[in-house]
């Protein structure tokens, strides 16, 4: 492939996990938010590790899946581009 194919397949591949992400990191946020009944503040501080927050099943499913899901998406467009 040449740097300008290249270059257009993985334009191609990044928008669908980048929007599982966001779309997963947005899921948690207004899961922990309902469950532990938080500010917008607080929530923000409990998605970067500032505030502890006792995490169950669902939200920890939630974490692994927003991080797993648009990694092997973006694996294996990526090794379609290769």
């Amino acid at each position: 492939m040449t740097p300008e194919e290249l270059t257009t397949c993985v334009n191609a591949a990044f928008p669908l996990p980048s929007l599982l992400f966001v779309l997963g990191a947005a899921a948690l946020a207004l899961y922990l938010k309902r469950k532990h009944h938080l500010s917008i503040g607080q929530t923000f501080k409990a998605m970067v590790g500032v505030e502890k927050v006792a995490h169950d099943r669902t939200s920890a499913t939630i974490a692994i899946a927003t991080l797993v899901v648009p990694l092997g998406i973006w694996l294996l467009l990526g090794h379609r581009c290769g």
